[in-house]
């Protein structure tokens, strides 16, 4: 995209110092209606700026939503939790919210654990 931007505004560039000094003949510059031909001319030279000036906007803009991204991902992640409530019982039918417990990692959990939460 970065050499499409430089070729399209490298091009009005151009076109602009062209039709500007070689683009006139001899008689148009005699001609009283000489400076209206070129103000008609003058978006031209607007175009390679312009151009630019959204782009250099866009990446900006694009920048900054990057940025304010990795934020909140970062503190998403931060959320995770890290400890948990291992229950010693491991029969189902006396479980109940007295059961012994050990607060332990996260990784260290296996299948079939039972966790007080």
């Amino acid at each position: 995209m970065d050499v499409l931007i430089v070729i399209s505004t490298t091009a009005a560039y151009m076109y602009s110092v062209i039709l500007t000094f070689i683009g006139y003949t001899e008689h148009d510059t005699h001609n009283e209606m000489f400076h209206m031909m070129i103000h008609s001319h003058v978006h031209n030279w607007e175009t390679s700026s312009v151009l630019i000036v959204i782009i250099i906007l866009g990446k900006y803009i694009e920048s900054y939503s990057k940025m304010k991204t990795v934020d909140k991902l970062s503190n998403l992640a931060s959320l995770k939790v890290s400890k948990a409530n291992l229950v010693h019982e491991k029969d189902q039918k006396k479980l109940n919210l007295g059961c012994k417990f050990t607060e332990i990692a996260v990784e260290l959990l296996e299948k079939k654990d039972f966790v007080l939460v």
